[in-house]
């Protein structure tokens, strides 16, 4: 049953236009990744022209246990759910109990009297509900993903940096009204741009002074003021090795399809996650990652000793940066395509206005940039890759056509060089 609301219940959210455009988190076409793209499109870019950005993440406590249930029939009520379904959801939400057992242990039976019941299907599309209008009274940059937002801001002289202050004061207010506290440990400061910059305000939310820090993690990827991808590296490829050494001391030996299995799920996925956001350009960076596949590749039996491009062709992997690449276009397909996903290809790329009858006909106008942060972004790397695409996989109807005809390319590409 509760499949069934929620599939009915988003349907006329998104059919009404009743969900922020700035919400990313548990919509079709939207990701921790659609999230990141958008940012740093627009952070890169500005930084990329000389500007300073002012960056704020915002945490609420223990959201998902905080809502008020009233509250959130309330606001249920008013965009339209009413009836019969809005009293099963009322049912659903009041009424409930928790117990606590811990090993032959039992806590007394309490009564659930706020928050959305967590690992249920429901409860996500609820909490976007409730937080939806959070940001509605903004007039500053925002994005969100459930309860963790960022407000942002160009900062050109001092009336920015005090509209920015303006924005987090209405968000205290939303806050205060409806009974969501923030998570200040979580809630912090990051610049971009101009080190020598004038702009260094302090800003506050609920009366405390926002720390300004030098690394963010944001959604699973680390920002730095920078704006360059080479803490994040250090961290995942850090991380993975861990997985490996784990992955090592749980099996004796590997076989090729245990290996392939093991190595997709655990190691690869850390590597890969959001890579389109923060793929690396430096040699530096890509080997630090390419060294966990490396030292990966020689767990498997008789492997250890052969040369890593044979490894690599014996177990049937590819080096990172190709599916780096293959990430990049995928993305780029998505968006030009309009392919399920909610970024708007033009506020990343420019068709190019060509008359040539060579290639496909959806050429990008390739753009420059000053600074290594914009030109080898997502928006700006994927450019030549594309354009030099065959028409027939260009205009494939869906992203696994795309995705089998690119790969049919590749390796008959990789397999011409050889020989």
């Amino acid at each position: 049953m509760e499949r069934i609301i929620k599939r009915e219940l988003m349907q006329f959210l998104e059919r009404h236009h009743l969900l922020s455009e700035a919400q990313h988190g548990f919509r079709r076409g939207r990701s921790c990744l659609t999230n990141l793209l958008y940012c740093l499109e627009r952070w890169t870019r500005a930084v990329d022209e000389g500007n300073v950005v002012h960056a704020v993440y915002i945490d609420f406590k223990k959201a998902f246990d905080s809502v008020p249930h009233q509250r959130l029939l309330y606001k249920l009520n008013r965009i339209g759910v009413r009836g019969k379904l809005l009293k099963w959801i009322e049912n659903f939400l009041i009424g409930r109990s928790q117990i606590v057992r811990l090993g032959d242990q039992q806590s007394a039976e309490v009564a659930v009297e706020s928050g959305v019941p967590q690992g249920s299907v429901l409860g996500p599309i609820l909490f976007l509900i409730y937080i939806d209008d959070c940001v509605s009274g903004l007039d500053c940059d925002t994005a969100m993903f459930a309860d963790d937002i960022k407000l942002w801001k160009v900062i050109h002289n001092a009336d920015d940096e005090e509209n920015l202050q303006a924005n987090l004061h209405r968000l205290e207010e939303w806050s205060h009204n409806w009974l969501l506290p923030f998570n200040a440990t979580k809630c912090n400061i990051l610049r971009f741009g101009r080190t020598s910059s004038g702009h260094q305000r302090i800003y506050y939310l609920d009366d405390t002074p926002l720390p300004e820090v030098e690394a963010q993690k944001d959604l699973g990827v680390w920002i730095t003021p920078t704006l360059k991808p080479s803490f994040h590296c250090s961290k995942v490829a850090k991380s993975a090795m861990s997985s490996l050494y784990l992955i090592k001391r749980a099996f004796a030996k590997f076989d090729k399809e245990c290996f392939n299995k093991v190595f997709g799920m655990f190691v690869r996925p850390q590597l890969e996650f959001a890579i389109q956001a923060w793929r690396p350009w430096s040699v530096k960076d890509h080997n630090t990652l390419e060294k966990v596949q490396r030292r990966a590749t020689k767990l498997v039996q008789g492997q250890s000793c052969l040369p890593y491009e044979t490894r690599l062709s014996n177990l049937d992997l590819f080096p990172l940066d190709y599916r780096q690449l293959r990430g990049d276009l995928i993305q780029a397909f998505r968006m030009l395509r309009l392919q399920d996903c909610c970024l708007a290809s033009g506020d990343f790329f420019e068709l190019a206005t060509t008359t040539t009858l060579r290639g496909h006909p959806i050429k990008l106008r390739v753009t420059g940039a000053r600074l290594d942060t914009r030109r080898f972004f997502f928006s700006n790397r994927v450019i030549k890759a594309w354009n030099a695409l065959p028409a027939d996989i260009i205009m494939s109807p869906s992203v696994d056509t795309f995705k089998r005809k690119f790969d049919q390319y590749s390796h008959k590409y990789h397999h011409d060089i050889r020989t």
